[in-house]
């Protein structure tokens, strides 16, 4: 553990294979969900998974100073913090276009039918997320509104909201390289769900993974 770390921020490194799993089963029940909301076969994979601390997301993700769009869901109950799915415009374009069944060229991240189309899908993937970590924390999670931003994640990262606590940006969150395939049209959107949930519900989580 480096000197500038909290203590407990070591732990969760303790446990990555059991988080990326939880990932993994999360990605498939999104996958699910997607493919039952549009009636054609969606699949998740999860080529990357990292922890990090919320000031080092903006370098994990890799955008540099170039503008994504980001759509935020809050985790509400038992369990508490935020879910973002953060991706390039080229790749909301892919993914608007594969959601609305319009060819991508078409789709763009400004127009307001493919944003609310966005928030639909991130929401169906944040529910799925919400639902595996209930079952593994015997916990109750709500969701509040998904909004959509676009701009430097660095920016949107640091208006995420915290808890309110102090040191709470040095918490670690769980970043998860998803690429997202829409099988009938060929088209793949890669993104990244950023997982920051709350200290005592990070806490939770980690308690409730199998040793």
């Amino acid at each position: 553990m480096k000197e500038s770390e909290p203590p407990e921020a070591a732990e969760p490194k303790l446990h990555l294979e059991a988080l990326r799993a939880v990932a993994q089963t999360a990605s498939r029940a999104a996958a699910g969900g997607l493919t039952r909301a549009l009636r054609r076969r969606v699949t998740v994979a999860v080529p990357e998974f990292a922890l990090a601390r919320a000031d080092q997301l903006p370098a994990v993700l890799g955008h540099g100073d170039q503008p994504v769009v980001a759509v935020s869901v809050q985790f509400l109950g038992d369990l508490s913090g935020s879910l973002l799915w953060i991706m390039a415009s080229a790749d909301a374009r892919r993914m608007g276009g594969a959601l609305l069944d319009q060819p991508r060229t078409s789709a763009s991240p400004g127009d307001g039918e493919v944003q609310a189309v966005l928030m639909k899908g991130v929401h169906i993937m944040a529910a799925a997320y919400a639902e595996v970590l209930s079952s593994l924390t015997t916990g109750v999670v709500f969701l509040s509104v998904p909004e959509l931003t676009v701009g430097p994640a660095s920016v949107i990262l640091s208006h995420t909201p915290g808890p309110g606590l102090p040191g709470h940006r040095a918490r670690p969150s769980i970043c998860v390289g998803s690429r997202l395939s829409f099988d009938d049209r060929g088209v793949v959107a890669m993104g990244h769900v950023v997982l920051m949930p709350h200290h005592p519900a990070f806490d939770r989580i980690l308690r409730a993974l199998p040793a």
